[in-house]
């Protein structure tokens, strides 16, 4: 009988065990799911769960392989010889920088037009196969326990920053151990430091840039490259370097996403970028084989409205995932996979607004509300929000900003209320035409502002500051160096040394060119004789244009002989040198200021669209318009050529950018 009593207590205790064990390994409801969905792959994916069950200690691993599993449905990518035949434009492209045109042209007549009607779209459920999903779970455990900053990486950071290996809609590769192999070296030093997550990306990004990236848009309407294409020719815009950080990044552990902007607020297009977590989990920006986190500020002082995150697993917060079948919402917006991460960039605003605008538009279009910003043409959606009884809430937004809010009509944006400024402290101010107040007298001199991108700051780095009392500095003393890209606009150093020079000067072992230059001694900007090297093939582009005070003009050296090349000030006198000051050369489109001769039509926004006022052709630089309905968004559109144009209010005599 005590037997018997002990062996019941045996069984339950062993069937406890196993309930239990079942329970811990019970495949999530979403897992199942997927399971369901993959029709003949089910195997495969059911060969992946099946190998990380075998062993108690690859328990966070099979969690892994949930995770991956669970958010499969709804990736694809597209094969077929049409898109192997476009996607050789980056081989020939790294052959010869100079043919893109042409390359694409050739395609055209040899292959016929690209549309993804002509290729396959195959789907990941149906088509990843096991050893594929499980190399790929193990070497993301291997870079993640082995790299000395994986502790500061919890799991569900895993997850999310190391562990998919998909971007887009890119041919997926799982050649994590060879890219691995490629890169894992680079990161010797860091982990001989015992360097971070920071460090360690800083490091693979300043290799990405050799050899150098060759930029083009041509490509941008095919899929993402594949990871070994990228890798192997860097060439593209800046998704392809996201790409290409985002495969070199994740493969050696580091935790690496790519965010967005959908459209900038201040200009035409938007951006890709990537992002680093430190070890206190912030995300820090950069952009692959450019500019590197901790040395440079990607995109410095620029407005980014609203900055988005692709993700692996589906956000359901997101409009795509809200949205039915029914609803017609912005391309962009239909994407589940992302999530909204503005607030890690700047400081937000949650903004109330009011749809007073009358559309006769159904109830299927006027369920949601975008707001958006000007592109230089239209209206674009960055953000969306519920439509309430007329009112809508758009979530962490950036302020300084013109915004208008719309519906989406599956073609454009319908205005649904006046243009609005954001301030920077959250405040909603209308932009709404007053036609009892005129301005008497509207002059401009340029249709569009000077921006952070027009500042070329590429060939900088590594040019110093030179203190001397000889006039060939053979004495000279290295005062700084510019270690990384400045800032656009205007960069401050400070000096700290003891010693006095006559001669001062920016100096470069190329082609290294300068926009403004001034130095400091005890408090006052010094004066003195301007020297400098000659110049090459812009004559016009003398050393004297350093110091000359006109934002608009610069010293470039390129293409003179010798090519080390200088500029600087003869003080007459030695001095104390305790601040330098310089702003790189403006590069702008000269087309942007005014032009004589040219035919200028000025505009304000009024009830949803925008209404002439006037137009005139220049006869100087400076143009003119009288009495101007006031309190509006204005626009000024060059008719005689296609240029940059943008948005303003007028304020006080002053064009206000926006």
């Amino acid at each position: 009988m005590k037997n018997t009593s002990l062996f019941l207590i045996t069984a339950s205790i062993c069937f406890f065990l196993l309930i239990s064990c079942r329970h811990q390994f019970e495949a999530p409801i979403k897992v199942k799911e997927a399971l369901n969905k993959a029709g003949r792959n089910k195997g495969e994916l059911e060969t992946v769960i099946e190998n990380y069950k075998k062993e108690p200690a690859d328990t966070l691993k099979l969690k892994a392989a949930y995770y991956i599993i669970s958010n499969m449905d709804g990736w694809y990518y597209y094969q077929g010889d049409l898109l192997d035949h476009y996607q050789e434009y980056l081989k020939l492209i790294r052959k010869d920088q100079d043919h893109g045109e042409y390359f694409l042209n050739s395609f055209f007549s040899l292959y016929g037009p690209y549309t993804t009607n002509r290729i396959d779209r195959k789907l990941d459920i149906k088509e990843v196969k096991a050893y594929q999903i499980i190399k790929n779970i193990d070497m993301a455990f291997k870079v993640w326990e082995e790299q000395p900053w994986g502790k500061d990486i919890t799991f569900d950071q895993f997850c999310e920053y190391i562990l998919p290996f998909r971007i887009f809609d890119e041919t997926p590769e799982y050649g994590r151990e060879q890219i691995y192999n490629q890169f894992n070296k680079v990161l010797d030093s860091v982990r001989k430091a015992k360097g971070d997550a920071i460090a360690a990306c800083t490091a693979i990004n300043i290799e990405l840039t050799n050899p150098n990236w060759i930029f083009s848009l041509r490509t941008s309407f095919l899929p993402h490259y594949k990871a070994s294409q990228i890798i192997k020719f860097k060439v593209g815009s800046c998704r392809e370097m996201t790409d290409l950080a985002f495969y070199a990044m994740r493969a050696t552990g580091i935790p690496v996403a790519i965010d967005f902007v959908p459209q900038w607020p201040y200009r035409s297009m938007g951006h890709e970028f990537n992002t680093v977590l430190n070890k206190k989990g912030k995300s820090i920006i950069f952009l692959g084989a450019e500019d590197s986190p901790g040395i440079t500020i990607h995109k410095a002082g620029t407005k980014k409205g609203k900055v988005f995150r692709h993700t692996y697993a589906e956000n359901p917060v997101s409009l795509g995932a809200i949205k039915t079948k029914r609803d017609i919402v912005p391309p962009f917006l239909e994407d589940s996979r992302i999530k909204d991460v503005t607030d890690e960039y700047v400081k937000c605003t949650d903004v109330k607004i009011g749809l007073t605008k009358k559309t006769g538009l159904s109830q299927i279009i006027t369920k949601f509300a975008y707001i958006t910003v000007f592109d230089n043409q239209n209206w674009v959606p960055v953000h969306w929000g519920f439509n309430k009884n007329n009112q809508v809430i758009f979530t962490k937004m950036e302020g300084d900003i013109v915004y208008l809010a719309g519906y989406f009509d599956g073609m454009k944006i319908i205005p649904a209320s006046d243009p609005f400024i954001l301030s920077k402290e959250g405040s909603v101010k209308f932009l709404r035409t007053k036609f009892d107040s005129l301005i008497t007298n509207m002059s401009f001199s340029r249709i569009f502002p000077i921006i952070p991108d027009v500042f070329d700051t590429w060939h900088m780095s590594g040019c110093q500051f030179q203190g001397a009392n000889n006039a060939d500095f053979s004495d000279a003393v290295n005062l700084y160096t510019i270690n990384v890209k400045p800032n656009p606009f205007w960069n401050e150093i400070q000096i700290k040394t003891d010693k006095k020079f006559r001669y001062v000067r920016y100096f470069s072992k190329g082609y290294s060119h300068m926009g403004k230059l001034e130095f400091y001694g005890l408090g006052k900007k010094l004066k003195g004789n301007a020297f400098g090297s000659k110049v090459g093939w812009y004559k016009d582009k003398t050393f004297d244009k350093v110091f000359d005070n006109n934002i608009f003009t610069y010293f470039d050296p390129s293409g003179a002989v010798p090519s080390t090349t200088f500029v600087g000030l003869d003080l007459g006198k030695k001095e104390v040198i305790d601040k330098i000051r310089f702003s790189a050369p403006l590069q702008e489109d000269t087309k942007v200021k005014i032009i004589k001769g040219h035919n200028y039509q000025l505009f304000y926004w009024d009830e949803g669209k925008w209404e002439s006022i006037d137009t005139k052709i220049a006869t100087d630089s400076l143009i003119t318009f009288q009495n101007i309905p006031s309190h509006a968004l204005y626009f000024l559109h060059d008719n005689s050529e296609t240029v940059a144009e943008r948005i303003f209010t007028y304020e006080n005599g002053k064009q206000i950018w926006w």
